[in-house]
């Protein structure tokens, strides 16, 4: 295009090594900006590891595969029915060359979503972080960082991750004035499988130890042989502490599947809590004994995250020890 203009001199001498230290950032800026995929968009190949070659992709929901290497990077629920998301090329650090894989692991039930962010780097892939629920699809993709905007507590919070020195780096800002009291219930109560919808909240306004009891949620009319899967999604700035879950059926108790077999801390009220951190999940089955109708009972509580101002204004959350 540049050769039908009359202003347009080619040099012949031209080498890599006479661009200044801003030409470098700037053409590495413009690379990284062509190679921003709208999610929706299947990669082609990109040069992932910065060798001068194209990597081809292909994903298929359960597996990722660069060239020749693969790597499983869905845990789904199995018959959870819940459609893979798509594939995106980052940047996430402009200055080495290389570019990154944001994957969507599954779409949810409502507005969540779960992706994870790989490399491929030596002909080999790697996760750079575990894989996180965020509470609606929109991420958000730009040079140099990912984030998302969540809604909660009086706050207005943005998550970023970044890239440096090969780590990724996670950080939290908010907007406005932390208060525990206007923070929504959580965990959310999801039934999987082929009847999967959102059932609702758990622990409702349990924020605190001394607020630790049992709380239900109803499951409906269940029948005999039947595999109830349920996913506890903490999607809210805040950690749950859950004691014990068991499914009632007209007023009887029974355990989640593999409490027979296995100590897991939420088969027994016992006072041993699992816990389930911020963008994260936890999945259990049922079998069904007998015909009735159901609930769900969890006894535990949950803890907000703490605010602590920074300087210069704003806040950065923390968990609660």
């Amino acid at each position: 295009m540049f050769g039908q203009t009359s202003w347009y001199q080619e040099d012949p001498g031209y080498a890599d090594s006479h661009l200044t230290e801003a030409d470098t950032a700037c053409v590495a800026l413009i690379q990284a900006l062509e190679g921003q995929e709208g999610r929706g968009a299947a990669p082609t190949r990109p040069d992932l590891d910065g060798d001068g070659k194209g990597d081809p992709i292909a994903y298929d929901g359960q597996t990722l595969q660069v060239g020749t290497a693969s790597l499983t990077v869905n845990d789904a629920l199995p018959g959870s029915e819940l459609g893979p998301g798509d594939v995106a090329v980052i940047d996430l650090d402009i200055r080495d060359g290389r570019r990154e894989l944001l994957v969507g692991l599954e779409q949810g039930i409502e507005d969540e979503h779960r992706f994870a962010v790989y490399a491929y780097r030596d002909g080999t892939l790697t996760a750079l972080m575990a894989p996180e629920w965020v509470s609606n699809q929109v991420i958000s993709i730009g040079v140099g960082s990912v984030s998302h905007v969540d809604r909660n507590c009086g706050m207005e919070v943005t998550t970023t991750w970044t890239l440096a020195g090969g780590q990724l780096n996670k950080t939290q800002t908010t907007e406005g004035e932390h208060t525990p009291e206007l923070c929504a219930a959580c965990p959310f109560v999801y039934r999987l499988g082929r009847d999967q919808g959102f059932l609702g909240e758990i622990l409702r306004n349990q924020r605190h130890i001394d607020l630790h009891r049992d709380d239900t949620i109803d499951l409906g009319p269940v029948h005999a042989g039947a595999v109830v899967p349920i996913r506890l999604l903490e999607l809210k700035p805040e950690t749950t502490r859950l004691d014990a879950l068991v499914m009632l059926i007209d007023g009887v108790a029974y355990p989640p599947d593999g409490c027979e077999e296995d100590t897991h801390a939420w088969c027994q009220p016992d006072g041993t809590f699992i816990s389930i951190a911020h963008g994260k999940a936890l999945d259990v089955t049922f079998t069904v004994p007998a015909d009735g109708t159901a609930q769900l009972r969890a006894n535990g509580y949950y803890s907000p995250y703490q605010a602590e101002r920074q300087v210069g204004g704003g806040y950065r959350l923390r968990p609660t020890p």
